[in-house]
């Protein structure tokens, strides 16, 4: 087996650069930089040796078809396509979301491309004052557009930023929801080396569940499905004027954790708790009177909803003796007030 490569091909564009004698004023003046390129990229591989690789095909570096430019730039990429595929090669591009021409890209000649939508990467500074944050729908409506235009979804990674496995997670949901998973084409932008850090990181961590169902991904396993709450026969026995905290069993093997929230929270009155969305509760017992309280939540991924789970807390005025550290062993001392 023969690891596949695509290199890129820089985009020269139209104007009065010399690059290698040629100048870039011409249809014909850009295409013979180009074959040039291409024959030494082929002559470059062949001769290092790579046993192991395989030279697939090229990768057209700009992500937009630059209309301004000049009148003949669609068929500049249209030869440029056909002197690949002479040479055996493969032609792949990756434009980003909404950019000039993306939908041509069939006609174009281009073997696959897929479009990027950005969400990855969160703006700041002037960026985000001018033209704000990229929202979650745009994963959405490019996938919408690219189905359309017959292209593939590009899946964008980058751990630096915030919330990055639950953004990853949106690329994932969508090209599942979409169809996208099915047979498309998928490619990956990562900084560097993120999907090799998140494959060595902690089991249960965000960045080794970004890595594990990007792999079920890979292999059209990937599901969609709504998290599990586990409060079945459990009684929480506290004290008055007390604190009491611990974590609910939750589980998802399709979502991150941090992706976890917690919905339409209904507790007993007079009962003072947090709850969140990993899971972990506080109570609170101060001025809370003796009784049977209860906390009933959904807990959201982002795209599923778990069916109802409700805690009981049991809030006591007496010392709970030592000896009795189970369940059934406080009830025989304090029964449920409300079968007092």
């Amino acid at each position: 087996y023969k690891y596949p490569v695509f290199l890129s091909v820089p985009y020269l564009e139209h104007g009065n650069r010399t690059v290698g004698g040629v100048v870039s004023n011409s249809l014909e003046n850009r295409l013979t930089f180009l074959k040039g390129y291409i024959d030494t990229l082929i002559k470059t591989f062949s001769e290092s040796g790579f046993d192991n690789l395989e030279f697939k095909g090229v990768y057209w570096q700009s992500e937009l078809i630059n209309y301004a430019s000049c009148d003949y730039e669609p068929e500049l990429i249209k030869q440029y396509n056909q002197y690949v595929h002479s040479k055996g090669l493969k032609s792949i591009w990756i434009p980003y979301y909404c950019a000039p021409g993306f939908e041509t890209a069939v006609e174009l000649g281009f073997d696959s491309a897929t479009l990027q939508s950005g969400y990855a990467f969160p703006r700041s500074g002037d960026s985000l004052t001018e033209i704000g944050d990229v929202l979650p729908g745009s994963v959405e409506d490019s996938a919408a557009q690219a189905k359309k235009y017959g292209l593939g979804m590009e899946f964008e990674l980058s751990i630096g930023a915030s919330a990055a496995a639950d953004r990853f997670y949106k690329y994932l949901h969508t090209g599942y929801s979409t169809g996208c998973m099915d047979g498309g084409m998928m490619m990956i932008y990562q900084g560097v080396d993120d999907l090799f850090r998140c494959a060595g990181s902690l089991n249960g961590s965000n960045e080794r569940t970004v890595y594990d169902l990007l792999y079920l991904y890979t292999k059209d396993r990937f599901t969609s499905e709504a998290p599990v709450v586990d409060t079945e026969d459990r009684l929480i026995v506290i004290k008055t004027d007390s604190r009491s905290s611990d974590f609910v069993t939750i589980t998802d093997t399709d979502s991150t954790r941090t992706s976890w929230s917690i919905v339409d929270a209904v507790a007993t009155e007079g009962l003072n708790y947090v709850l969140e969305g990993e899971g972990f509760y506080l109570v609170n017992t101060k001025g809370t009177a003796p009784g049977k309280y209860t906390v009933s939540f959904n807990v959201s991924d982002g795209y599923n909803v778990s069916d109802r789970a409700t805690l009981e807390f049991m809030v006591i005025d007496k010392e709970l003796p030592e000896l009795n550290e189970t369940l059934e062993d406080a009830l025989k001392v304090y029964a449920r007030p409300d079968q007092a």
